[in-house]
């Protein structure tokens, strides 16, 4: 081989590099996901800052979640870990704000990690969520939960909005599963040693064209002693409103709403499972649940429990 042919085997080389950096818009988030240190990762979510991502609420929201789990790496000290949490906040209250009326639904995608960003940072600075802020970020999971029903309320038979119908169905079954294991943390143990939480960046996505998809939507931690601060990841947890098109990791619990937990009878209402559930935990919240509701609500988070423990 000539001088002349190695000298252009190596350019060709670095040009298809060079192409990929440019033209995959998977790019920056692949390498994030693909990174095993805070460093690394960092880089990544440089690149994603410098590059032009196709909508202002994509990007921030990207820049948010990426933000968030660098700050939740225990390899850094408190000081950087905080100061990545705030750059978090700043990023997913642009997204939120960003949103446009059209795909109104999808700041919910922000708003789950917002809800709960004193939740992370007791995290970090204290090791364990005091009551107050679980209670807060309680609250915060319920008012999502009622934006979505009323959005849902409002938009559900339009066929215009079918997507975004879809978005909204998805994140309401989330929030919902995400506020069962709350509640149940509330009503049986009051100590925080079981914490759900969203999932972050990384365990949320699978990078395309992985067959067997390893990502989930809920994270169950437990602390396995009074005496020991940190919790074990010990749920992995993808929530659906219907049945999964892709195969899942043995390691990740697969719970469908409608037909997991859902409302065994639905003859008395006109929701879907996944929608009563939601107006079941908003009721309750205000005090205007039924005997019957909060009965569904307990075997319903039964019925979760065992699921995840399957």
């Amino acid at each position: 081989m000539s001088k002349r042919t190695k000298l252009t085997d190596r350019k060709g080389r670095k040009s298809r590099k060079t192409a990929l950096s440019r033209n995959s818009a998977w790019y920056p988030e692949q390498l994030f996901m693909k990174s095993s240190t805070p460093e690394a990762k960092m880089s990544a979510l440089k690149m994603l800052a410098d590059s032009r991502q196709k909508t202002s609420f994509d990007r921030n929201h990207k820049l948010g979640a990426m933000s968030l789990e660098i700050a939740m790496s225990k390899e850094l000290p408190s000081d950087d870990r905080l100061s990545h949490l705030d750059q978090a906040y700043s990023a997913l209250r642009t997204s939120v704000k960003d949103n446009n009326s059209e795909q109104d639904t999808l700041k919910y995608m922000s708003l789950k990690y917002l809800y709960q960003i004193n939740v992370f940072k007791e995290l970090i600075t204290d090791n364990r969520p005091s009551r107050s802020s679980l209670d807060e970020s309680y609250k915060y999971v319920i008012n999502g939960i009622l934006g979505m029903l009323d959005y849902r309320g409002k938009n559900k038979f339009d066929e215009s909005r079918a997507d975004e119908n879809k978005t909204t169905t998805g994140m309401l079954a989330e929030y919902c599963t995400l506020a069962l294991l709350r509640r149940f943390e509330d009503q049986h143990l009051k100590d925080a040693s079981w914490l759900a939480i969203p999932s972050l960046y990384s365990e949320d996505n699978s990078p395309p064209g992985n067959s067997l998809r390893k990502n989930w939507d809920v994270s169950g931690l437990i602390a396995p002693d009074d005496n020991i601060p940190d919790y074990d990841l010990v749920y992995r947890i993808q929530v659906k409103n219907g049945h999964a098109y892709h195969p899942y990791s043995s390691k990740i619990a697969l719970v469908n709403t409608m037909h997991d937990i859902g409302r065994p009878d639905h003859s008395e209402s006109p929701l879907s499972a996944t929608d009563y559930i939601a107006q079941s935990l908003v009721d309750e919240y205000f005090g205007e649940a039924s005997r019957y509701q909060e009965n569904f609500l307990d075997h319903a988070t039964d019925l979760l429990l065992d699921k995840i423990d399957e």
